[in-house]
């Protein structure tokens, strides 16, 4: 009995391993996804780094209250809240990189108009900008992995996306506090703002490969599995539908956000 239990945990360890290997393998053949979680941890460096500067900057550099400090940060949650909800129609895959890369772009403003900021009430305007555009990035993150991957290794992706972002949170809280003793707060903020900026340039640049070779990748793992699989969000099956879509991607979509083939929610 000991030996039979002993074969299935080694059989059901050599399964996971396999699994793990067959889902990292599928999130290969599409590149740009690669690009769009990359870019997502390197973002939540920055915004840690700005974290740990915040303090300082707003107390000691700008000279406000304790009490402001703490209105500014509920000031940035409430912009992270109203962020969030500029996704929750959803959307075509055009539309929704457009917006992720909107959202990075607002995050590296407010930050970068932080890092300057005079007054603790342009202060209350910068964490606005960067809490909308941060909850817009994370929103948009999540939904373009639901659109161009499928469901099958959907969990896995999102398994490696949350080890990549806390990995990236946690450097950057290992790293801002010699940084801002070094250099003061407000450098460090405008470095994060930068590299925030820098980002959001390399995304857009790797990311225009995700419309084609996204549903591409699923293309091919639909073939494997003898052309039936899931997709996103939505059921891929038969011939015509997938060509339908792989043909909306490769044209561009369209430049007003017209919907990637008709079963992609918004």
């Amino acid at each position: 009995v000991h030996a039979s239990s002993d074969e299935e945990a080694a059989s059901g360890a050599r399964s996971l391993l396999v699994e793990a290997q067959e889902g990292l393998r599928l999130m290969r053949e599409i590149p740009g996804l690669w690009t769009v979680l990359g870019a997502s941890g390197l973002a939540m460096f920055f915004a840690g780094l700005m974290n740990v500067a915040e303090l300082p900057l707003i107390l000691d550099d700008i000279g406000a209250t304790e009490a402001a400090y703490s209105a500014a940060v509920a000031v940035a949650g409430t912009g992270v809240v109203f962020g969030s909800l500029a996704g929750s129609a959803g959307g075509a895959l055009l539309k929704l990189r457009q917006r992720y890369l909107m959202g990075l772009l607002i995050m590296s403003a407010g930050t970068l108009l932080f890092g300057v900021a005079p007054t603790i009430s342009v202060v209350f305007l910068t964490f606005i900008f960067s809490g909308f555009g941060n909850g817009m990035m994370l929103v948009y993150e999540r939904l373009i992995v639901q659109t161009a991957v499928p469901d099958r290794i959907t969990a896995r992706v999102f398994g490696v996306k949350d080890a990549l972002t806390a990995w990236a949170f946690a450097l950057s809280f290992l790293a801002a506090g010699g940084l801002v003793s070094t250099a003061g707060p407000r450098p460090v903020v405008v470095a994060a703002g930068v590299g925030l900026l820098a980002v959001t340039v390399v995304a857009a640049l790797g990311m225009r490969r995700l419309q084609v070779d996204g549903l591409r990748g699923a293309r091919s793992d639909l073939l494997r599995n003898g052309g039936l699989g899931q997709h996103g969000s939505h059921l891929v099956s038969g011939g015509d539908h997938w060509l339908t879509l792989i043909d909306d991607l490769g044209n561009g979509g369209d430049d007003d956000g017209g919907e990637l083939g008709s079963s992609i929610p918004r």
